[in-house]
């Protein structure tokens, strides 16, 4: 769970209160309270990202006050500002890598279980099984991998000093902070949800019970409710793969459980990725107010030359986003931390091809 060592407190907020101030802190309390309280379980994490999304939304307002802008903008270099930065797009990179991912999970499921519903030779279910198995185990490994970076940067975000600030800028900045603590929190949850680890302790310990007793379908079954749609289809693939071909009932309404669950999840992350690029771009557009005829290409790295992803906005004015495009590229890394490159002008979006140093560059 995210760090509370930056937690925005009330009373740090600007003397004259504004609306879009109050709602912040309410949306922050609601996933506090959720953070508290949440496990890794499919409704949990849904509920996390949906809260993450109106969360989101008041943080927009806020980002769209003048008041906002000329405080972030007149710290243009300052070590904290460009922490928020980094961050936002690091956490913009977590989403897209997590997106793909649970895109990868729900196609592998959906072929899985198409292919033991036409209850074809025990070979070809056996084929389709392993395939399945060979996903996962290479799924959980990269997620693990990502999980791991993102406590990295979890220890290290939001170390910069606020001292001697203004203090409505030190309350723009804590509460900034506290919104991309709060994406690590969720993110974690989520990530711990697609490899089991909330509960990997108690599947472990009952299979190898069950393996003991000599005890199949019905042991098994009997304590899925500690399991999550994941483990539970990985449960009913034990079964199968000591029982034979033939597929239960309680199996399929895994199967279609674990779709659904996938489903939720997916259509809350597109959500959430949206609202990272609208506050990127936003962050940017705040970072140069000073000249308004710019036209920059800015790349930003997370450690991994191979690019995740390729993001197109067109910004009309400091704030207002007309278009956003996202391109996935290939990774062969696993797309770890990879990092983005952003194309921002004031009417058009230019195509971007290899400039003489081989890189992407802006036509």
């Amino acid at each position: 769970m995210a760090s509370n060592n930056y937690h925005v407190r009330s009373n740090s907020f600007p003397s004259q209160s504004h609306p879009n101030t109050s709602r912040l802190e309410q949306e922050l309390t609601k996933i506090k309270t959720w953070e508290a309280t949440s496990t890794s379980t499919s409704d949990s994490i849904t509920n996390g990202l949906s809260f993450l999304e109106d969360l989101y939304i008041s943080l927009e307002n806020l980002l769209n006050m003048s008041s906002t802008q000329k405080a972030i903008a007149h710290r243009q270099g300052e070590k904290f500002v460009e922490e928020l930065l980094d961050g936002s797009v690091k956490i913009l990179d977590i989403c897209g890598i997590t997106r793909d991912t649970v895109s990868q999970i729900k196609e592998n499921v959906q072929t899985l279980h198409s292919a033991l519903r036409r209850r074809k030779a025990d070979s070809s279910i056996e084929k389709s099984v392993a395939e399945y198995k060979f996903f996962t185990k290479k799924m959980k490994k990269n997620v693990t991998k990502l999980i791991t970076s993102l406590k990295h940067m979890e220890s290290k975000f939001g170390a910069s000093s606020l001292l001697n600030q203004d203090q409505d800028l030190v309350a723009v900045i804590t509460v900034i902070r506290e919104v991309i603590a709060m994406n690590m929190s969720i993110f974690q949850s989520l990530l711990s949800f697609l490899v089991g680890s909330a509960s990997k302790s108690k599947a472990t310990k009952w299979f190898k019970v069950a393996k003991l007793m000599h005890k199949t379908t019905i042991s098994c079954e009997e304590k899925l409710e500690n399991f999550n749609e994941l483990q539970s289809v990985d449960a009913s693939l034990r079964t199968l793969s000591r029982e034979g071909s033939i597929v239960s009932k309680d199996a399929r309404e895994r199967f279609e459980a674990l779709e659904n669950a996938i489903e939720m999840i997916e259509n809350g992350l597109e959500n959430i990725f949206r609202c990272l690029v609208k506050t990127r771009v936003c962050l940017l557009n705040i970072s140069h107010t000073s000249d308004r005829r710019w036209r920059d290409n800015v790349f930003i790295s997370g450690g991994n030359p191979h690019l995740t992803s390729r993001f197109c906005g067109v910004v009309l004015g400091p704030t207002i986003i007309s278009k956003v495009v996202s391109e996935p590229l290939q990774d062969p890394l696993g797309h770890l931390l990879s990092g983005f490159r952003y194309w921002t002008t004031h009417h058009v979006c230019p195509r971007t091809k290899p400039n003489s140093a081989g890189r992407e560059g802006v036509s």
